[in-house]
């Protein structure tokens, strides 16, 4: 008796393909948002590990660092007069040491022109200012941050409007190091002119306590995401742009960065916080350790109030 083969015709095939199609379609979705739900995760916990050395850094040494070293008449000088009397080696140099990356902070104290300590050479001919342009640190990266290598620069974000200026000798990206973090500056960021109630933790040549974050420091950011922004200046017509790892702290003065475009924007952006994350998403520390997810969306006075340290304001439901 002759027996036949079974066989899948072709409108079957058609069919388990669309099958699978269709499944395809249904997972997809469903495995970008564990991926970014992952990247979510491993960000807050960057920004856990970075309050904690900032934290061990004011029990060790007695206050926070500094938001950055300069000298306080800068900020009335023409352009680019200032950089030579600040030497913009940021906040986040003084926490390398509590975060597991000694070494590094080992190899900045080591230089000629020490960044831990102020100084008025100008700060992209230094040494630390090369070193820490060569080093990418994951800690100090957004996972969530996709870096287009060909256009992404880096800004040395300093605390005055009219001088976000590029970091003249960087590479382009992935070659060049970056920070998606920056310590709570209140609300410019400097305190020339600066009422003492707006100010942040950190400032120019700041020493703040714990004791001196009288708001309480539940109610206070101490770090936070800082997503980057475009420069639409004729000068440098960059179009996208990241903090410099010395960067002088984030300002709040415009709440968070509400932009669907990451890099969309003037350099406002690159200071102000704000995150490339799903739905909004902006993840920031707090001066008791602490990390909360909070929305792009929150009113910005409600922002303003969690970044100064004394402003005495009422907050309500600011976390809802």
């Amino acid at each position: 008796m002759k027996t036949t083969k079974a066989g899948v015709t072709l409108v079957e095939l058609l069919v388990v393909i669309g099958l699978v199609a269709v499944l395809a379609g249904l997972l997809l979705p469903a495995i970008q948002m564990a991926r970014e739900a992952a990247r979510q995760a491993k960000c807050k916990n960057n920004i856990r590990q970075i309050a904690l050395g900032l934290l061990n850094h004011e029990a060790a040494r007695g206050s926070f660092p500094p938001g950055y070293y300069g000298t306080l008449q800068v900020a009335d000088t023409p352009h680019l007069d200032f950089r030579y009397e600040g030497s913009l080696a940021g906040h986040l140099l003084h926490v390398l040491g509590y975060v597991e990356l000694g070494d590094l902070d080992f190899k900045l104290r080591q230089n000629s022109v020490n960044p831990f300590q102020p100084h008025t050479a100008r700060w992209w001919d230094t040494d630390y200012a090369s070193l820490i342009q060569r080093t990418r640190l994951p800690l100090f990266e957004c996972p969530s941050l996709a870096v287009d290598a060909a256009v992404s620069r880096v800004y040395a974000a300093e605390p005055w409007d009219v001088s976000y200026v590029w970091y003249f000798d960087s590479s382009p990206l992935p070659n060049a190091g970056f920070t998606s973090y920056l310590g709570n500056g209140g609300l410019s960021g400097r305190n020339l002119g600066t009422r003492p109630e707006q100010l942040g933790v950190f400032y120019v040549n700041s020493k703040v306590k714990s004791r001196d974050i009288r708001d309480g420091a539940t109610h206070t950011f101490l770090v936070g995401e800082v997503r980057g922004g475009g420069d639409d200046s004729e000068r440098h017509r960059i179009p996208r742009s990241l903090n410099y790892l010395a960067s002088s702290p984030a300002k709040s003065r415009w709440g968070f960065w509400k932009e669907p475009d990451p890099f969309a924007g003037s350099g406002h952006g690159v200071s102000t916080y704000g995150s490339v994350h799903a739905a909004g998403v902006i993840q920031m520390g707090f001066a008791d350790g602490s990390v909360s997810s909070l929305s792009a969306t929150t009113d910005d006075e409600i922002v303003i109030a969690l970044s100064t340290v004394a402003g005495a304001e009422a907050i309500n439901n600011w976390d809802d």
